[in-house]
């Protein structure tokens, strides 16, 4: 990982692909702009994360859910 002063330290590009695969989706809510997946074709599941955390914190908790959703 590649540290630049004055930013914010990145993971590299492929790891977020691999752990992440899931298409970016935005909705302006409130003035905010949100990210969300849409995973599966049953009942939403919300997931809210606190600041400054991110979703990526979830990206194990998705293909269960949406395996459970479907059963």
């Amino acid at each position: 990982m590649k540290v630049d002063s004055g930013k914010s330290p990145q993971p590299p590009r492929h790891f977020v692909q691999e752990e992440w695969p899931y298409e970016a989706r935005f909705k302006r809510v409130n003035g905010w702009r949100m990210h969300y997946i849409d995973e599966g074709a049953c009942n939403p599941v919300v997931l809210l994360h606190g600041n400054p955390a991110w979703g990526f914190l979830y990206r194990k908790f998705v293909k269960p859910l949406t395996l459970q959703a479907g059963a």
